[in-house]
């Protein structure tokens, strides 16, 4: 499961990515749970502001893409990130964990203007994500069905 919290007291466990509520109005977070409705691990995700997670799917090999939004300008993103940094407003948000829990990657995607992160889903060789931009320069792809404006 994934969402937004204020919480500081919000149960991590043990060994979690990020066990420290980052501070700001609410990081995001990322829990999962067995068949049987036991936690096997949680954590929070975010930086020193707003974020929010809206969206998770399982990738083959179990790893989990999550998409939301962010305001931070230090989210965790990683090496060889996409875009490594924030843009401005909100950008859109997307990172992968394993199956214990662990990063493996994570990215901005933005522009200066607002960008928000709402649906993520794969097949066996793409992650493919979808949301909204107030921007008219969104980052999009030569030949593109909509270019922008």
């Amino acid at each position: 499961t994934v969402g937004k919290t204020a919480a500081t007291n919000f149960p991590t466990t043990a060994g979690a990515f990020q066990s420290v509520y980052a501070g700001g109005t609410q990081d995001m977070y990322v829990a999962k749970f067995d068949g049987l409705g036991n936690q096997q691990w949680a954590t929070y995700y975010g930086g020193s502001d707003f974020e929010e997670a809206t969206a998770l799917t399982i990738l083959p090999g179990d790893s989990i893409a999550v998409i939301g939004h962010s305001e931070s300008l230090n989210f965790p993103t990683t090496v060889g990130a996409y875009q490594a940094t924030y843009l401005g407003a909100q950008d859109v948000v997307l990172f992968t964990l394993n199956s214990l829990g662990a990063q493996e990657w994570s990215t901005y995607l933005g522009t200066v203007d607002e960008d928000e992160g709402y649906g993520v889903s794969s097949d066996a060789s793409f992650i493919y994500v979808g949301g909204d931009t107030y921007s008219a320069n969104f980052p999009v792809t030569p030949c593109a069905y909509q270019a922008g404006g």
